[in-house]
């Protein structure tokens, strides 16, 4: 152990190390007298600690806590908000129908864009002749699908090298130098 390993110090006064530990905390402390003055702080603290008991509140604290936390007499009436009965509870109610009335609002107007702009987009296309569909994209077969995938890897290095600004750079035609 050396004199940086303090939480050493501290699991050996309360006993918290094993054996082992505890065999080199002693050894340490016989040769160091910082951390054998340290030591014996810690054991001072852990004993003053057993020896303290919490203070009990009196038997009228809980009344007079209650009786300071709890509103007075004139603050306690029925009137609501601004002199309106009952304004409490109608203000979450109100601000429900507010959410309400705007969810339809912004429905309704992205509704009405929608509907103006489908006609004017449909009466200024002309009406195409029947046109043959798009040519039906071809499948792959099995086969074909195994061999892209097993082809991935060239793809993936590929992309890479594709990107990779020093190989661009290189000035093409020149011989190489030995090393």
């Amino acid at each position: 152990m050396s004199c940086t390993e303090r939480e050493k110090l501290f699991g050996y006064a309360q006993r918290l190390l094993e054996p082992r530990e505890e065999h080199e905390v002693r050894a340490h402390l016989e040769s160091c007298p910082t951390c054998r003055a340290a030591a014996e702080e810690y054991r001072k603290v852990d004993t003053l600690l057993e020896e303290w008991t919490p203070l009990e509140p009196s038997p009228s604290f809980d009344a007079r806590v209650r009786e300071a936390v709890e509103p007075s007499g004139a603050s306690r009436s029925l009137l609501g908000l601004f002199g309106f009965p009952g304004l409490r509870w109608m203000a979450p109610a109100l601000v429900t129908v507010l959410v309400v009335v705007a969810f339809v609002a912004v429905l309704h107007v992205r509704h009405g864009r929608r509907a103006a702009h489908a006609p004017a987009q449909a009466s200024s296309m002309p009406a195409a002749p029947d046109a043959p569909s798009a040519p039906p994209t071809e499948t792959m077969g099995g086969e074909e699908e195994v061999k892209l995938y097993q082809n991935l890897f060239m793809l993936e290095d590929y992309d890479l090298l594709a990107e990779f600004d020093l190989l661009s750079e290189l000035p093409k035609g020149e011989t190489k130098v030995d090393n």
